[in-house]
Parts: structure tokens; C-alpha cells; sequence
């Protein structure tokens, strides 16, 4: 188990924020979402300082910015405003990073879609947030990317 502790929601609220998500945005993202949380426990649990509730809680959560409806780089500064005013800060950044494998918003493939003060915004956070475990090892990112 991780030596940080993460302060995650319950898998009934998990499933509540993308039950009420999808009324906004009917698309396939929520069965995306929730086999990136599944895999990404999967994978946690053959390591050695992952936790793999939190590795769920994290892969199932990381685009529920889609909440606001159909966007593009848009959906990582909604899932993390969101996440944080929920109190799951931990999650938060998973979504604002999760696109974002090398920090570098010129990393990012897709619709810039975000105004000049959040693309800012993430050029910021990209620049000085230091990668966690569930950042560093990619376990998000290599999932995301793969799953369909």
C-alpha cells in the first residue's frame, strides 16, 4: 500500500457521479472510464506501493469532466475543478494530468477547447506539480490511451 493516504469516494458514490454525469453527456465515456478504473486496479494490485481502490477510484473518475457535456481538452480543467470542490483533490489532479504523460500541454491530442486563462492554468500546474505514484508509473495515462 501507498505510504500516502488518499481520501477517495466509495464506489456507490463513484457510480453516483457518472450515473448523474451521463444525463449530461449520453456518449461512451462512462464504460471508458469505468474499465480504466478496473484495469488500473488490476494493475495496482501487482505493485508494490499502489493501493488499488485508490488506483480505482482514480482511472474510474478521470474524465468525469465530461460531466458538463461532449469536450475536448476541456473536460481535464472541469473534472479537476469539480473533483476539488468535492474534496477529492487527489482525483482532481488525475484529471487535469491524465492527458498529459511528458507535462507539457503541447503534449495534448485533440481540440484545444479551453479559454487563454485555463490553457495557463494547466501550462502552470503542468510545470510545477511533481507526478505521484499513480502519475509517475502512467498507470492512468497507459490506460486511458488503450481503452476503448
Amino acid at each position: 500500500m501507498s505510504l500516502i493516504q488518499y481520501d477517495i469516494p466509495s464506489k456507490e458514490k463513484i457510480n453516483f457521479y457518472i450515473i448523474e454525469a451521463k444525463q449530461n453527456n449520453k456518449g461512451p465515456w462512462d464504460k471508458h472510464s469505468l474499465y480504466v478504473g478496473e484495469a488500473a486496479k488490476a494493475i495496482a494490485k501487482r505493485c508494490i506501493d499502489i493501493d488499488e481502490e485508490v488506483a480505482y477510484a482514480m482511472g474510474a473518475l478521470h474524465d468525469i469532466g465530461r460531466r458538463e457535456g461532449i469536450s475536448h481538452m476541456h473536460h481535464i480543467i472541469s473534472g479537476y475543478e469539480f473533483m476539488k470542490k468535492e474534496g477529492y483533490e487527489c482525483i482532481g489532479n488525475i484529471c487535469l494530468s491524465h492527458s498529459f504523460p511528458f507535462q507539457d500541454i503541447r503534449e495534448y491530442f485533440g481540440k484545444l477547447d479551453c479559454s487563454d486563462i485555463e490553457k495557463e492554468f494547466i501550462k502552470d500546474y503542468l510545470k510545477n506539480v511533481e507526478y505521484n505514484d499513480y502519475d509517475y508509473n502512467y498507470i492512468q495515462k497507459l490506460i486511458d490511451n488503450k481503452a476503448k
